[in-house]
């Protein structure tokens, strides 16, 4: 065909879209609720033109038959069910000439936006944040209301929430202009390197565990296609992770240029240490048990403190202190600070893991105390993680810092 019969043949398609959704507006619209999809409401008497349209097409015509690859699974296009589909988008409102200029760059390119969506828990914000690269974080309200919005985040009950809790946030990745039609076997294009959605939000929540003070718990993850003219239903398929509840934290926006930074650092290659100590850091962050938030954070300190690979463990708790005081302070005070810090939390580390317990404090003080010393701990191994994303520094030369600055002068 050429452009211009091109430009006719969808320019009918078009107009005979928005024919049949008015016809069956009514029909859809009143039909009662008895579980289907609104789709199936639709009149195959209404869904034939449309049918032959798309038919009378070559690009699209070719769809049939071809994969679309989605959330760990595949599916495939039939003209009958791309009938339905676009008529049911234009009863909810979508324009006919937007869907079908949509369908046309579609079966032209066989690429269309992809929109990945992670369901977060422990998160509040307090506007939509945008990290670039397509990468945004966003409130739950600020989402598009797809069907499978409603089932990640307003499908619980009253009772299912005793034991659970709602997400209130989402990381969402938006993939403009991916390919994701393909010919061929679904086994050929599904055996794919690590989908870079999921390499953006591995990010963003090491970003918001050491940039934005929160422990992240993860929920379900659905893709959708947001595209107007996708030939299929547009929510892809959705996956429910789960990992429990999580202490709340909100995210200001002064947190957000140390999110962007820790993700940008970490997507350069990073040393596992440094990911297990993220994941550490976390853990603590998520536990309200005091004996299993001294175990991770002791663990997180000394993953960063002494990575050596000398093998010399002998002194550790001087060593872990010594060495962040130094890494960190600013001048003696604030190094003093740390240092006692480190010893403090160090010790609590040891009661911990040797005994399986943490005597208890005698007062309120002491209580409020212990609590202060963990919350500040976990606010120095976001600081260590951070500094050290930069690379291991010379240890002993960190410490001849210490006897440099000590030795009297000439």
């Amino acid at each position: 065909m050429t452009d211009e019969e091109l430009d006719s043949a969808y320019e009918e398609l078009a107009r005979t879209i928005e024919t049949a959704a008015k016809k069956a507006s009514p029909i859809v619209l009143s039909a009662p609720n008895d579980g289907r999809a609104s789709w199936a409401h639709i009149p195959e008497a209404l869904v034939g033109p449309v049918r032959a349209k798309l038919m009378a097409i070559p690009d699209v015509a070719a769809l049939e038959g071809m994969h679309f690859v989605g959330l760990n699974r595949a599916g495939g296009f039939s003209h009958d069910a791309t009938s339905i589909y676009l008529v049911d988008r234009a009863i909810h409102g979508a324009n006919a000439d937007e869907i079908a200029f949509s369908l046309r760059r579609i079966a032209q390119t066989k690429q269309s936006t992809v929109v990945t969506v992670q369901a977060v828990l422990g998160l509040r914000l307090e506007s939509v944040i945008d990290l670039g690269a397509g990468l945004t974080i966003e409130p739950a309200e600020a989402l598009a209301k797809t069907d499978a919005w409603f089932w990640a985040f307003a499908s619980l009950d009253d009772r299912q929430l005793l034991f659970t809790e709602r997400p209130t946030a989402a990381i969402v990745v938006r993939d403009v202009d991916r390919r994701v039609i393909f010919d061929g076997p679904p086994s050929d294009f599904l055996t794919s390197p690590e989908d870079p959605a999921e390499i953006l939000i591995k990010r963003a929540i090491q970003g918001l565990i050491v940039g934005g003070g929160a422990a992240p718990g993860l929920d379900a993850r659905y893709v959708y296609f947001d595209d107007s003219g996708w030939p299929h239903m547009t929510g892809g398929s959705m996956v429910s992770v789960g990992s429990g509840v999580k202490p709340t934290v909100t995210l200001g926006i002064e947190r957000v240029a140390q999110v962007a930074a820790v993700m940008k650092a970490m997507a350069r290659p990073s040393e596992p240490v440094i990911v297990r100590a993220i994941e550490r850091l976390a853990s603590a962050r998520g536990r309200s048990d005091q004996v299993e938030k001294v175990t991770d954070l002791g663990v997180c300190l000394e993953m960063l403190l002494m990575h050596d690979g000398s093998g010399d463990n002998s002194e550790i708790t001087f060593k872990i202190a010594q060495r962040a005081a130094w890494l960190l302070g600013r001048d003696a005070a604030d190094r003093s600070r740390i240092f006692s810090l480190v010893r403090d939390a160090y010790k609590l580390r040891s009661a911990a893991v040797h005994t399986g317990s943490l005597k208890e404090p005698k007062s309120a003080d002491g209580w409020n105390a212990r609590a202060a010393t963990l919350r500040s701990t976990e606010e120095l191994c976001a600081q260590l993680i951070v500094t050290l994303l930069d690379g291991w520094p010379d240890w002993q030369a960190v410490v001849l810092q210490l006897h440099q600055a000590a030795a009297p002068g000439p």
